[in-house]
């Protein structure tokens, strides 16, 4: 068995970390394990109704492939809309006594906080396209928000003005092989960072030399410090 050091739960944490709001989770639609969630919405002489409403849109979108879960706990819609979104389920279906008369739905994705009104015989179009959006958008934030906490270094100095502002350093550095782990220590005892790795997504060419060591680079590393 090979390990190549990331443990699930670190990806997990990470994933957590990196697309969670103030209001919690924001789950991609991929991995989520409810994909959606149905809400109805009724009071009283309604309740039946409504609720074989819900539940036969439920059924739709499981035949359908999603996850589906149907809410019908005691509770104001209010509490069961924060408890969702807390918990990160990418899409939520709202249905109450007036879309079941027009046989609509109201569609909320919890990456965008925005909500749509959709004719009930669209929603696995709808479902399908929202939540290849919702995937493609949160790995369009997470790609801008690691972009913006990177900066390129080429000294001691530079490197540690980064760190000190929460960023990363990028830097040339010479091998990544044993016969660096000098300048790593070096680097290590003088910024407080430690190389964490390079990009396997792209082939970076280095230009320069070694921060620490002055020898020509051969690869392009990222600095950063652990909390």
């Amino acid at each position: 068995q090979t390990c190549y050091g990331p443990a699930i739960s670190r990806i997990f944490g990470a994933l957590i970390s990196i697309h969670g709001d103030n209001k919690g989770l924001r789950l991609p639609f991929k991995i989520a394990p409810y994909q959606v969630v149905v809400i109805p919405i009724f009071r009283g002489d309604d309740a039946d109704t409504v609720l074989k409403y819900a539940e036969d849109i439920q059924k739709t979108l499981r035949k359908a492939g999603f996850r589906v879960h149907l809410d019908k706990r005691d509770g104001t819609p209010g509490w069961k809309f924060n408890y969702w979104e807390m918990k990160g389920v990418p899409i939520r279906v709202e249905v109450g006594p007036r879309d079941l008369k027009a046989r609509k739905a109201v569609l909320f994705r919890r990456d965008s906080m925005e909500r749509e009104i959709i004719d009930v015989a669209d929603l696995k179009k709808k479902v399908t396209g929202i939540g290849k959006d919702i995937d493609k958008n949160l790995r369009e934030e997470a790609e801008s928000k690691f972009d913006g906490l990177v900066v390129d270094a080429d000294s001691f100095g530079t490197i540690e003005d980064a760190l000190d502002k929460g960023k990363i350093a990028r830097i040339p550095f010479c091998t990544t092989e044993m016969e660096g782990l000098p300048c790593d220590e070096e680097i290590k005892d003088r910024t407080g960072g430690e190389v964490r790795g390079t990009r396997i997504d792209v082939e970076e060419k280095p230009d320069g030399v070694c921060v620490a060591c002055g020898k020509v680079a051969t690869e392009i590393v990222y600095i950063a410090r652990s909390y």
